[in-house]
């Protein structure tokens, strides 16, 4: 991709450079491990475990870098304090209109006709199972989407004896997919805020990964043997 687009290389360092490099900035390269550490031990929870990396690097800007400022935390607070709230927001506002579909009980019932066409064609309900995920995954928040539909499709996938962990997997990368889907994906928000981009440019870089993640639900799908 980088090839096609032309973007320019950088000029490949010396083991001398990469050995300053590891030295200077080695202790970077634990942010997580301490994270990850931290969650898959058992010792942290996820949210616990986020505060641990911020500790950790705010440790290693005033010991070992030695250039802590309270500007700098305060700009940082406030870059932090921005994104957050549009992350709100959207996640509000993405709640709400979910609120509303569940009191119209419109994504139950469209689930449900999904899961009869398990009994035409199995193939025909992953088809219309992504296409229906995508769709919501645009809208609402995949925590809402996960507690109206996965129910659902959980009862017909049992009821056919099919593989609930292949079914999953394919949840997951569609719910990945809707993330990055305009017009209330949510990374596609969160990264045009950081990067300074507009959501169109966003949303065009995005498409040759959404290319991606729709090859990678097509091998699950077509090869169950992936997934076990």
């Amino acid at each position: 991709f980088s090839w096609w687009k032309g973007y320019p290389k950088e000029k490949p360092a010396s083991w001398q450079e990469r050995r300053q490099r590891l030295a200077a900035d080695g202790p970077l390269l634990l942010i997580p491990v301490v994270v990850l550490g931290a969650i898959y031990s058992g010792f942290l929870t996820v949210t616990e475990a986020a505060i641990a990396g911020i500790a950790y690097a705010l440790l290693l800007q005033i010991f070992w870098y030695r250039a802590f400022s309270f500007r700098q935390l305060g700009d940082a607070l406030v870059r932090t304090a921005k994104t957050t709230s549009m992350i709100l927001l959207i996640i509000g506002t993405a709640a709400m209109f979910a609120h509303v579909l569940t009191l119209s009980e419109a994504p139950q019932w469209a689930a449900g006709n999904l899961s009869a066409l398990l009994d035409i064609s199995i193939w025909l309900f992953f088809l219309a199972a992504v296409v229906f995920l995508v769709i919501l995954g645009a809208f609402i928040d995949v925590a809402a989407i996960t507690y109206v539909a996965v129910p659902i499709f959980d009862l017909a996938l049992k009821l056919h004896g099919l593989d609930r962990i292949q079914f999953a997997i394919v949840f997951v990368i569609t719910m990945e997919l809707g993330l990055i889907t305009p017009p209330i994906g949510l990374n596609t928000f969160i990264i045009s805020s950081v990067s300074g981009q507009s959501i169109s440019d966003v949303a065009y870089g995005a498409w040759p990964y959404c290319v991606a993640m729709l090859l990678a639900i097509i091998l699950v799908v077509l090869i169950p043997g992936l997934t076990s």
